[in-house]
């Protein structure tokens, strides 16, 4: 689901909601938010429960990458008393996470979010 932060009056508070209040895969399905670069908004949107945010103006280029984060790295859920929503712990684990899955990536072939990479011949 992608949804502005001036949704219906407060897209934090739909996705608090979406999180708190449903079940099953509606409870778990990525949410992206396209915000200002705003700490406040930020901060509570991510406290939320928001998967991925993207900054305002919003180009095809930043969804891109925010959809193949989804798609390529997808974090686990969480369910605790005070948050519901997707692991935000994801920043300190970036550095193995990149270099594991940029050998993935050479193994399985080109970068299906952009067909104009070729594979990179692995070294041996």
């Amino acid at each position: 689901m992608i949804i502005d932060e001036a949704f219906a009056g407060s897209a934090v508070d739909f996705v608090s909601t979406i999180r708190r209040r449903t079940r099953g895969r509606i409870q778990q399905m990525p949410i992206i938010i396209c915000v200002r670069a705003d700490e406040k908004i930020v901060r509570a949107a991510r406290d939320a429960g928001v998967y991925e945010m993207v900054a305002k103006p919003v180009t095809a280029e930043s969804m891109r990458l925010r959809l193949r984060e989804i798609v390529l790295r997808p974090r686990p859920f969480i369910r605790a008393n005070l948050y519901v929503g997707p692991c935000r712990r994801r920043r300190k684990e970036l550095k193995l996470l990149v270099s594991e899955r940029r050998g993935a990536m050479k193994a399985k072939g080109p970068d299906p979010f952009n067909p104009t990479l070729k594979p990179t011949p692995q070294k041996r």
